[in-house]
């Protein structure tokens, strides 16, 4: 079936008849699960492996490390007890302030002290100017244009405020999450989801080589929609080829993991490098690696 999934413990469960999936009767052929592997704590059967939940107990190879399905940051488990366990195929990572590191470089200050105006006149003009490059409706030609226009620059100077723009923009490559991103395949699909801007896709192909890292890459400004919208998740599973039931999400703004909750998703909300990396592995049923 190509990539294999990982199992992330949802809740504790009571086991009753029509809790597994139609698919999977009796009760037993749901728990006819191969022996664990070195890699994987449960080797599913083909057929249980099409499923997005299954129920069944826990047993004590669950509860082993670094592999246990235990280490999902929803509790222990208990041996011998019933729970609802999800199938996990695909990750999506977000960019600025998770697979990027974008601190302040201060060209506000810099341009504001250089064109004699306040950083709110500054920021104002500008934002103006940039509006619509989120979601593809001008182009980086255009918003140069507006630019150009709205704080008096020539030629020059609109390609040096740009470079500064985009130097804050792009940012530096988060290593430590970018190389456990590249160890998740190919047991898992994994993509990019990012509220982006038109020229994105170059600059950061360049400075970070995103391309060679993952499955798919979908960027606000070339499907003209902004997480939370649920259809730009939605087209994400599409270029995925997975269902939302079966993406773990990871973002930095909560607004967009709530998005993705929402759209079926499983999601982490990015707050520091290794718990993140330490959240996605437990939800895989695997080690940190990378």
């Amino acid at each position: 079936m190509g990539a294999r999934p990982g199992l992330v413990v949802i809740n504790p469960t009571r086991p009753r008849p029509g809790i597994l999936h139609p698919l999977l009767q009796p009760p037993t052929t749901a728990l006819s699960l191969r022996r664990p592997s070195p890699h994987h704590p449960r080797s599913l059967t083909p057929r249980a492996e099409q499923l997005a939940t299954f129920t069944c107990r826990a047993t004590a190879a669950d509860l082993d490390p670094p592999q246990s399905p235990a280490r999902s940051g929803r509790g222990e488990l208990t041996e011998g007890r019933w729970y609802t366990w999800r199938v996990v195929r695909a990750v999506l990572f977000d960019v600025g302030g998770v697979l990027e590191v974008n601190p302040s470089t201060r060209w506000p200050e810099r341009w504001a002290a250089r064109l004699r105006l306040t950083e709110a006149v500054l920021h104002g003009r500008v934002e103006s100017a940039t509006a619509g490059g989120d979601t593809g409706a001008v182009t980086l030609a255009d918003v140069e244009r507006r630019v150009a226009a709205a704080l008096n620059l020539d030629g020059g100077e609109v390609a040096e405020l740009m470079d500064d723009l985009w130097t804050e923009y792009v940012g530096s490559l988060n290593r430590r999450l970018a190389a456990f991103a590249r160890s998740l395949r190919p047991r898992f699909k994994t993509g990019i989801l990012s509220n982006s801007f038109v020229g994105a896709r170059e600059r950061e192909q360049s400075a970070h080589d995103f391309e060679s890292m993952f499955d798919a890459i979908v960027y606000s400004h070339e499907v003209g929609l902004l997480k939370p919208d649920p259809a730009i998740y939605t087209i994400a599973c599409d270029r995925l080829g997975v269902e939302p039931r079966d993406v773990l999400f990871v973002d930095d703004l909560r607004a967009n993991c709530d998005g993705a909750r929402a759209a079926g998703m499983d999601a982490i909300q990015f707050v520091g490098t290794e718990r993140t990396i330490a959240e996605i592995a437990g939800r895989l049923g695997g080690p940190a690696a990378g």
